[in-house]
């Protein structure tokens, strides 16, 4: 095996995109069987599927928070009724406890900053939780579900893009040394740089990671080291690839170790072997407190 070929020790970043109901969340589930321990920030109230894969060593494994934004009804439109969903997810971040509803306990993970390779941290998806950043700077500002004029508007979208870039930085830097996948929907931009397809409109279009705003959605795959896109290939088959498909650019950190396209169900556990090699000890070991 030349240098080329030799399986990476740094954490595995990846942002993993894909069309609602391409199975992006169901495809953790092969991490959690090759012996992984996954913790999901859940902003799409999406891990039922999940877990009805587990087997018990698996569920053992997962921990997740789930995180909706209440909406309420206000002079005929639909509103949050309070930004919490930022807030809970930065400091969950900081210092991860979530109640087990089973055991009667609150487990304790810490900070992530605190976690071993052997840890996959899962933001499902940062698409919503870039509306979640967006909310946040409104009610900061105390124009939560208020009417912006355009300029407003676009002042807000980039407050709210320097959100997530603060984020995505925090993700990729190297000092963080659990493994990161940042799930995704997809937007298709025309490629004159005018803006989102409109529906019955025909033009040439890429596809990007779908977060708030025009600038920030092609700025996101360059915080990760590998970009993956889950698909539909067939009937009852999904694959994940991992290269560049038609107008969505992907790649890989080390491409010479993988192929094209992965079965679903087990594909995230084959690239992260062929990338780790195997699944790397914990030299921080979660810790569990009785409430």
């Amino acid at each position: 095996m030349d240098s080329a070929e030799v399986p990476l020790s740094t954490p595995i970043k990846t942002l993993f995109m894909g069309e609602s109901g391409s199975g992006k969340t169901c495809a953790l589930a092969s991490l959690l069987h090759a012996g992984y321990k996954v913790a999901i920030l859940d902003l799409d109230n999406g891990t039922e599927a999940l877990r009805g894969l587990c087997d018990a060593q698996g569920l053992a494994r997962l921990t997740y928070l789930t995180l909706p934004e209440p909406m309420r009804f206000a002079n005929g439109r639909i509103i949050p009724a309070k930004a919490s969903v930022w807030t809970k997810a930065m400091l969950t971040l900081n210092d991860w406890k979530n109640a087990d509803p089973t055991l009667g306990t609150v487990c304790s993970h810490g900070p992530v900053s605190k976690w071993g390779p052997d840890w996959v941290l899962v933001i499902d998806t940062i698409s919503t939780l870039s509306q979640a950043a967006l909310n946040f700077h409104l009610s900061m500002n105390g124009a939560l579900g208020a009417i912006r004029s355009a300029n407003e508007g676009r002042r807000d979208i980039g407050a709210a893009q320097e959100l997530i870039r603060t984020l995505l930085q925090f993700l990729f830097d190297i000092s963080l040394r659990c493994n990161v996948i940042a799930s995704s929907h997809i937007t298709y931009v025309k490629q004159d740089g005018s803006g989102q397809l409109t529906p019955g409109e025909n033009a040439p279009t890429q596809g990007f990671p779908s977060a708030i705003g025009r600038a920030l959605s092609p700025e996101m795959p360059r915080y990760f080291n590998s970009v993956l896109l889950s698909r539909t290939a067939g009937a009852n088959q999904r694959q994940i690839c991992t290269t560049t498909q038609g107008n969505i650019n992907l790649k890989t950190t080390a491409p010479r170790l993988l192929k094209p396209t992965y079965d679903q169900a087990t594909g995230l556990a084959e690239i992260f072997k062929a990338l780790h090699g195997s699944v790397p000890a914990t030299a921080t070991p979660p810790a569990a407190a009785a409430s």
